[in-house]
């Protein structure tokens, strides 16, 4: 499943804090700077959100992305107890 413009500034804005810094200051500025496409809709969204609730979007997903994290390194160690349990050594 593609990711819209939106997922996509939002991920950016998560891992990076110069994009986060200027897409705070001057969203639509940012996004055209960095390349990033929105839709017609998701810009006009963006052109006018206030800068606390895009802040509040961009910490949802950092959330979002620190928890997909730790489950990838769960799943992993998972997989290596399982491994390790069968005989199997890395």
């Amino acid at each position: 499943m593609k990711n819209t413009g939106m997922e996509q500034v939002l991920r950016a804005a998560a891992q990076d804090s110069l994009f986060r810094g200027e897409l705070l200051d001057d969203p639509l500025n940012a996004v055209e700077i960095w390349r990033i496409e929105l839709s017609p809709s998701e810009e006009a969204m963006l052109g006018q959100i206030s800068r606390e609730r895009l802040a509040g979007m961009i910490q949802a997903m950092r959330r979002t992305l620190d928890e997909e994290r730790q489950r990838r390194r769960d799943e992993e160690e998972q997989g290596e107890r399982l491994s390790f349990s069968r005989g199997i050594r890395p």
